[in-house]
């Protein structure tokens, strides 16, 4: 049994079947044949086993002789789902793909051309809420990952990357955290990698589904998800001293947005100006704020200097919108 060039691994749980049905659908109308590609699907506890319908699905697939992977684990969250998948995935390189969500072909095999003919570490690519027809590319070719991370702001979500297997050797999804475990493993992933290609063929279709995780907007859901926030950032920061030199510019700027982002959220989400003082203190603490004195992006320079003042907290607090989860 050869190796295939890509392992899809697609994480389920309680997902409407049709919804499971249309993304394997997608990864079934990509040009990998059979013997390029290996399709892994993780059940983690769902309330009704897929085992029949994805032997009806594959029935009607004469290109799918070898089948899938089904795996049916009890319900351990998406982290422990994603690392099961790891674990027995085969393929040269993965690409991660939640249930819910599609593959959008005619733009992700301008991915797999990057992918064949590059022969980088890392493919990262876009992503839409809406599918999107044929439109011009702007792609671009960097030395390492570290580049990629000082020179982008990065995608947080894991389903933007089509990464080198052996690249997670030894690095896996946090277990037991519900938010942002795709920061920390993202970020983590993308330190490692050497020569990265970026695209912005917006190939990965993200549906919403009301019964997600991340659309819970109770004070404890919140609460935790700002937690887990702040977790990724004490993560990725404690790496630093021993990154080199080039490798810390691009884990600071990450560490940079990913703060800014939790600042941007507790705002939002809590209109608290305690709250807001609270989370501040925090980062103080860590030694993560005040931000650092970056030209990143308009938005951070902004935000940054607004954070300064004592007007500027006011001025957010009371101009951006109460945005709680939903």
């Amino acid at each position: 049994m050869g190796t295939p060039l890509i392992s899809f691994i697609i994480t389920y749980h309680n997902e409407p079947p049709v919804m499971l049905s249309e993304c394997i659908e997608s990864v079934l109308a990509l040009s990998p044949n059979s013997d390029e590609r290996e399709i892994i699907v993780v059940d983690d506890g769902s309330k009704t086993d897929m085992s029949v319908l994805l032997n009806n699905l594959y029935k009607d697939n004469s290109d799918s002789t070898e089948g899938y992977i089904y795996i049916r684990q009890e319900n351990q969250g998406i982290s422990a789902a994603r690392n099961k998948g790891l674990s027995i995935a085969r393929g040269e390189y993965i690409q991660f793909v939640d249930a819910d969500d599609l593959i959008i072909a005619h733009h992700y095999e301008h991915c797999i051309k990057i992918l064949r003919s590059e022969k980088p570490d890392v493919v990262s690519f876009g992503f839409c809420r809406k599918m999107r027809g044929f439109i011009k590319y702007n792609d671009s070719t960097l030395q390492n990952g570290a580049d990629y991370m000082s020179r982008h702001k990065m995608y947080g979500p894991v389903w933007c990357y089509l990464f080198r297997r052996f690249l997670s050797d030894g690095l896996y999804f946090k277990e037991g955290k519900r938010y942002s475990e795709d920061e920390e493993f993202t970020a983590l992933l993308m330190i490692r990698a050497g020569k990265t290609c970026h695209t912005e063929a917006p190939a990965y279709l993200y549906r919403k589904n009301a019964a997600s995780a991340t659309r819970h907007n109770d004070i404890i859901a919140i609460s935790r998800r700002l937690d887990n926030q702040l977790d990724t950032i004490i993560t990725l920061h404690n790496q630093l001293p021993i990154l080199s030199v080039q490798q810390q510019q691009g884990m600071e700027r990450r560490v940079a947005q990913l703060t800014m982002d939790y600042l941007y959220n507790t705002i939002i989400w809590k209109h608290v100006p305690e709250d807001l003082a609270g989370a501040i203190s925090q980062l103080k603490h860590k030694g993560l704020y005040p931000l650092p004195a970056n030209n990143y992006s308009l938005k951070y320079n902004l935000f940054r200097r607004l954070l300064q003042s004592e007007f500027g907290q006011y001025l957010l607090l009371h101009v951006l919108p109460f945005y709680p989860i939903k």
